[in-house]
């Protein structure tokens, strides 16, 4: 599963942002980019709270199916693994543009 396709399960409303835009003709705001790392941190966010949840029903007894505590800890994982994955290109990309020549 290529990160793409995994941001659209992860974080649908990313992937419908991204896809409706067509590319050099949308007009990109200063802030856009920020604000979408910002939505992707929240949603990772509700992912690790909701994978907490689902442990701790787990663990005090409460009715929960096995494998929604497992899935949840899975979209959990991934969706941390493709957060450090952006920022690590960030950081190169930061770091390409400091190496440059002016």
């Amino acid at each position: 599963m290529d990160a793409i396709a995994f941001t659209r399960l992860v974080a649908p409303e990313l992937g419908a942002s991204s896809a409706s835009k067509s590319g050099p003709a949308s007009d990109a705001g200063e802030g856009e980019f920020a604000d979408l790392l910002r939505q992707g941190m929240d949603r990772l966010n509700e992912l690790e709270k909701n994978a907490d949840a689902q442990v701790n029903k787990l663990l005090s007894g409460e009715p929960v199916e096995l494998h929604r505590v497992v899935l949840a800890g899975e979209q959990a994982s991934l969706a941390f693994d493709l957060m450090m994955s952006v920022r690590n290109k960030v950081v190169d990309a930061y770091q390409e543009v400091m190496r440059m020549q002016v």
